[in-house]
C-alpha cells in the first residue's frame, strides 16, 4: 500500500512538473517566435524605406517578447497549476504584475532614448546624441512608469509628490554646483553651441573634439589621444572658439616669405599649383577649394604672403599644412625660389 502511495505520489509530482514546464517552454518558444518575426519585418522595411524609427523598434523589442511572454506563462501557472493558498496566489500575481509593468516600462525607455538618437543625428547632424539627454529621456519615462505602477497597485502619489517638491528646496540647496552642472549641460545642448564632434578651443588654452557631454561634465578628446573633462557650468560661462561653427570646413592660413630677388608672378604660380595638389591629394583637403595666395608685406629679409587652404575639418589642418611645407620646399628648389635666412646688417662706428 505504501509503495502505491509513493507511485502516486510520484506521478502526480511528475505531471506537476509537466504542467509547469510545458507552459514554459511553450512561451519561450512562442515569444521567440513571434519576436523574431516582428523583428524580422522591421529589419526589412528599414532597409527598404531607410527610416530609421523601424530599426529602432526593432532594437527595443530585442528581448522583450521573449519576456512579455514568460510572464504571462508565470502569471497563468501561479492562477491555475501551482498549489497555492489565496494570499501567496495573490502576492505572486503581484509581483509579476510589477515585473511586466517594468518590463513594459523598459521598452518605451529603450524606445525613447532611440527616438533621441534619431532625432540628434536628423536635424543636428550626423554624431550620436549627447549622454544628457538620454539620461534625462530614462529617467522622464522610468519616473512616469513608477508613478503609474504605484497608482495602479493603490499606493497614493499625492504624498510622494508634496515630500518631494518640499524635499527638493533642501537638495536644490546641498547640490548646487551638481545642479549647475546639469542646467549648463541641457544648456548647451539645446542652444546647439557646442555639438559632439565639434572641435572647440577653451579660454584657458584646450583644445580637442567634443566626445560627450554628460549630466556633470563634458569630454573632450585631444589630438594627442588625451581627455580633458570639463564641468558643464564652467565650459557655458567660459569663452570659447567652435571651429565647426557656423561650417565645419575650416580655412587655413600657411605663412611664406620668399627673397626680394623673387618673380613673384612665378612664385605666385608655382605656390598655388602645389597647393591645389595638397589640397586634390592628402585626406581632409577640400578638392573643390580654389586655394589663393595675398602678400602681405616687405619684411626685414624677405617678402612675407599668406596662403590659404581648405580643409574638411579643423584637427585636419595639421597634415595638410605638414605636407604643403615639405612639397613647397622641395619645389622651390627645383624653381629656384630662395627662401631666405634672417639677416641683419650691423654697422659699427669707427674707433678702437
Amino acid at each position: 500500500m505504501q509503495g502505491g502511495d509513493l507511485l502516486h505520489d510520484g506521478l502526480e509530482n511528475l505531471g506537476l512538473m509537466l504542467n509547469i514546464l510545458v507552459p514554459l517552454a511553450l512561451s519561450l518558444a512562442a515569444g521567440y517566435v513571434l519576436e523574431r518575426l516582428a523583428r524580422d519585418k522591421l529589419l526589412s522595411a528599414y532597409k527598404r524605406s531607410r527610416v530609421e524609427y523601424y530599426r529602432v523598434v526593432s532594437d527595443s523589442l530585442r528581448g522583450m517578447v521573449i519576456l512579455w511572454f514568460l510572464l504571462a506563462a508565470l502569471n497563468y501557472l501561479v492562477a491555475s497549476v501551482l498549489p497555492l493558498t489565496p494570499d501567496r496566489a495573490e502576492l505572486l500575481g503581484k509581483l509579476i504584475f510589477v515585473a511586466g509593468f517594468l518590463a513594459v516600462t523598459l521598452f518605451f525607455v529603450n524606445l525613447t532614448v532611440g527616438l533621441v538618437e534619431v532625432y540628434v543625428k536628423r536635424y543636428r547632424g550626423t554624431f550620436p546624441a549627447a549622454s544628457i539627454l538620454k539620461n534625462v529621456a530614462k529617467i522622464t519615462i522610468l519616473t512616469l512608469g513608477l508613478l503609474v505602477l504605484m497608482d495602479t497597485l493603490g499606493i497614493s502619489v499625492t504624498p510622494i509628490i508634496t515630500a518631494l517638491g518640499i524635499g527638493g528646496l533642501a537638495v536644490a540647496l546641498a547640490m548646487q554646483d551638481t545642479l549647475g552642472n546639469l542646467f549648463a549641460g541641457l544648456h548647451l545642448v539645446a542652444s546647439g553651441e557646442v555639438r559632439i564632434g565639434d572641435y572647440i578651443k577653451l579660454d584657458s588654452g584646450e583644445e580637442g573634439i567634443v566626445t560627450d557631454i554628460s549630466w556633470r561634465t563634458t569630454t573632450i578628446k585631444t589630438v594627442h589621444d588625451t581627455l580633458i573633462v570639463v564641468p558643464n557650468s564652467k565650459l557655458a560661462s567660459s569663452t570659447l572658439v567652435n571651429y565647426h561653427k557656423p561650417s565645419r570646413p575650416y580655412l587655413v592660413t600657411v605663412s611664406v616669405g620668399v627673397s626680394y630677388d623673387s618673380d613673384l608672378e612665378k612664385v605666385e604660380r608655382v605656390t598655388l599649383e602645389v597647393a591645389r595638389e595638397v589640397l586634390r591629394e592628402v585626406p581632409g583637403g577640400d578638392p573643390y577649394f580654389e586655394p589663393y595666395l595675398r602678400y602681405r608685406e616687405f619684411g626685414d629679409f624677405s617678402i612675407q604672403f599668406n596662403v590659404y587652404l581648405r580643409v574638411q575639418g579643423y584637427p585636419l589642418h595639421i597634415p595638410i599644412v605638414h605636407e604643403f611645407i615639405k612639397r613647397l620646399h622641395k619645389r622651390y628648389a627645383e624653381e629656384g625660389i630662395e627662401i631666405p635666412f634672417p639677416i641683419r646688417t650691423v654697422y659699427l662706428r669707427g674707433g678702437k
